[in-house]
């Protein structure tokens, strides 16, 4: 596991399923464009306004593209904003308790995370 999820505490299922997601939308390559990326995260059903600023947040090299942990921590970010949560990094740095798993239409996830399962 990458220290940037360690950081993001993404757990090993999560790691799994991330990284199938990933492999998936990136064709095997090692960055998912942008299209591609924007396409997934609509899944979410979250407001434009909140889609841009995870997209901000998780492409902040302005490469028009996402890397593994940048999938990882939009995923991460669209978990806290579907559940009223300010989607940014202290928030995902500082959160206790269980981590919301993002909802994607369609698309089968984990419901949630114990934070205490990650040493959080």
């Amino acid at each position: 596991m990458s220290s940037f999820a360690e950081r993001l505490r993404i757990q090993p299922q999560e790691v799994q399923l991330f990284t199938s997601w990933f492999r998936e939308l990136s064709g095997g390559g090692n960055r998912i464009p942008a299209q591609a990326a924007a396409g997934f995260l609509k899944k979410s059903e979250l407001p434009k306004d909140k889609l841009k600023q995870i997209w901000d947040i998780a492409d902040s090299k302005r490469q028009g593209s996402l890397d593994l942990d940048g999938l990882y921590l939009a995923l991460r970010l669209v978990g806290l904003a579907q559940n009223g949560l300010e989607p940014t990094v202290a928030t995902c740095t500082s959160f206790q308790g269980t981590f919301p798993g993002p909802k994607l239409a369609g698309i089968s996830t984990p419901a949630s995370v114990p934070a205490s399962a990650m040493g959080g």
